[in-house]
């Protein structure tokens, strides 16, 4: 389960219960969750105060405490409690060898091959045409493919990237194109779905050992998962899917700068139906890819993407 607390609420701990405090209809109300049953915790907004024993619960249970602002996110969850020295070592240094090359081509060949798939599936249920996902095919991946470095790597992502949107955004109603942290439904929902794909992602690498914040293809910056950001691209197919297939059945609204409370409800159901259920099993992929990584580094085995089949 994924706890979405927005706006004034208060987080409070009753032994292994979360406890959340709030006013409806002016009366105070408060709502228990079983530490257990929480797969994350999501506050969107200032609104929410906590308690340091809450801080202290989610920590100890490894729950991630996603935050959700305006222009930025914050995963909190300790990465010193699970760590595998040998792996770490070996992550920290493919940044400068083939090993790192491969894997960043992999982790880019997920994000685009599965652009290119949402683009075939939206365009066949459009009874349109997915002109840039056939260009991918026929010479994107060639361009991925021949890649030397992480740079050619960069490139190569941002214009295929750039032109899979094209195709993506002309089967959503009332969506321009992707930017990040604009004022509109489409790209808020992107943003919010992105955020929770980052939270999974990181509990993902620190449950297998590995570094959330040191980057092969996002460069390094003081407490940014980089790490996280160059793993989830695999998977952020698999949002854009959410995000379109709610756009284009419902009508999604801003309040004060986020999805309201309705739309945040569409966006969370849809995002978790999609990443539980037994024949897409985003989630499980999620983990299972992050020990894949793991071992490919202590033991040389090639790692392969993970993309995303609408």
């Amino acid at each position: 389960m994924i706890l979405i607390v927005r706006g004034h609420a208060y987080l409070g701990r009753k032994g292994y219960m979360l406890t959340v405090r709030t006013k409806k209809d002016k009366k105070e109300v408060t709502e228990s969750f079983p530490i257990i049953d929480l797969d994350m915790i999501v506050i969107v907004g200032k609104g929410v105060v906590m308690s340091t024993a809450v801080l202290e619960l989610v920590n100890e249970q490894g729950v991630p405490l996603l935050i959700h602002g305006k222009d930025w996110d914050a995963v909190l969850i300790d990465p010193i409690k699970i760590g595998w020295a040998e792996a770490r070592r070996k992550q920290y240094l493919m940044r400068d060898n083939e090993t790192g090359v491969h894997i960043a081509k992999e982790f880019i060949y997920g994000k685009l091959e599965g652009m290119s798939r949402v683009a075939k599936n939206l365009a066949y249920k459009s009874k349109g045409e997915a002109r840039w996902s056939d260009e991918w095919r026929s010479e994107g991946r060639g361009e991925l493919a021949s890649c030397k470095n992480i740079d050619c790597i960069r490139k190569v992502e941002a214009v295929w990237s750039a032109k899979l949107w094209k195709d993506i955004s002309s089967f959503i109603p009332n969506f321009e194109g992707r930017v990040p942290r604009a004022r509109d439904p489409g790209n808020r929902a992107l943003d919010y779905i992105y955020a929770l794909i980052y939270g999974l992602c990181t509990h993902a690498l620190i449950g297998a050992g590995l570094d959330p914040y040191a980057g092969l293809i996002h460069k390094d910056r003081a407490g940014k998962v980089s790490f996280t950001f160059d793993f989830s691209e695999m998977f952020k197919p698999a949002g854009i899917y959410v995000m379109a297939s709610v756009m284009r059945t419902s009508k999604l609204r801003l309040e004060d700068d986020f999805l309201d409370k309705e739309s945040l409800e569409k966006i969370s159901q849809a995002f978790y139906a999609l990443f539980e259920d037994k024949k897409h099993a985003v989630r499980r992929w999620i983990y299972g890819k992050a020990w894949e990584l793991r071992n490919s580094l202590e033991k040389g085995t090639a790692f392969k993407a993970y993309v995303f089949y609408p």
